[in-house]
């Protein structure tokens, strides 16, 4: 109840109706403090009749959520969205036209991720999520380092500089399928040979793209701005995400 309360809407509305008491009390000199008191006593008798249920979250509950991805990143961030799913596993080999720009190299690759499923087996309110991150920095894509040597070559051309962080997201049923992409910009201030060599051995960055995690040591200390959305560096553009859900289930 106390959420409810402080929440914008009732305020909103009991201000409106307040405005409204007050006119009546100056008009018929009738004691405030009680029109006050009776029209927060109706509000709070009657604010369980309105629904504050997010209309998405309840619609979801009638579809299953598949997520098409390894990275505990992505589950945490689909959990704090307030999502239910579960991990479907795919593998392909990420391969792709080096003409491509960075665009459409990472909405290509969310649906790669998508390619082996065959949805017809699945039934129709079963929605697929599938997710690509890259990093982008003088034109040219950084994948995932091989080693530690070449995590710490990634990072020193990063370091002191403003590169791009592209997600592309693929959210499909087997009726309708949806492809986009979202890009952040981020600047590292210049990272000395022990930062990077500290942040390298003690978080051993190989399963991610630039060799860093934004969410980590070396987010917290080294990067100086972000232009865009954090979780999209993070590896999923949440709010992207909340859309794409609502134009799949016809909320949007």
């Amino acid at each position: 109840m106390t959420d409810c309360i402080c929440s914008p809407f009732f305020l909103s509305l009991f201000l409106a109706n307040a405005a409204t008491c007050f006119l009546f009390a100056t008009c018929y000199q009738f004691p405030i403090s009680l029109l006050l008191y009776v029209l927060f006593s109706y509000l709070c008798t009657h604010i369980e009749k309105i629904n504050f249920t997010d209309m998405l979250l309840d619609t979801l509950q009638n579809y299953k959520i598949l997520l098409a991805s390894k990275s505990p990143r992505r589950r945490e961030l689909m959990r704090d969205m307030g999502l239910d799913f579960e991990i479907i596993s795919t593998n392909v080999e990420e391969d792709y036209d080096p003409s491509w720009s960075s665009e459409e190299v990472v909405q290509y690759l969310s649906r790669l991720k998508l390619s082996p499923i065959d949805m017809t087996a699945y039934r129709q309110n079963t929605i697929f999520v599938a997710c690509d991150t890259i990093v982008v920095a003088d034109d040219k894509i950084m994948g995932k380092p091989k080693d530690e040597a070449e995590a710490m070559d990634m990072l020193r051309t990063l370091s002191g500089r403003t590169h791009r962080v592209l997600s592309g997201l693929t959210v499909a049923t087997p009726q309708k399928s949806l492809t986009d992409y979202r890009l952040s910009e981020v600047t590292f201030d210049k990272l000395s040979e022990e930062e990077m060599t500290y942040y390298v051995r003690q978080y051993r960055p190989l399963d991610k793209a630039g060799a860093y995690g934004v969410q980590e040591w070396i987010g917290c200390v080294g990067i100086k701005s972000i232009k865009g959305s954090f979780y999209n560096v993070m590896g999923l553009p949440t709010r992207l995400l909340w859309q794409m859900l609502k134009e799949v289930t016809g909320e949007l």
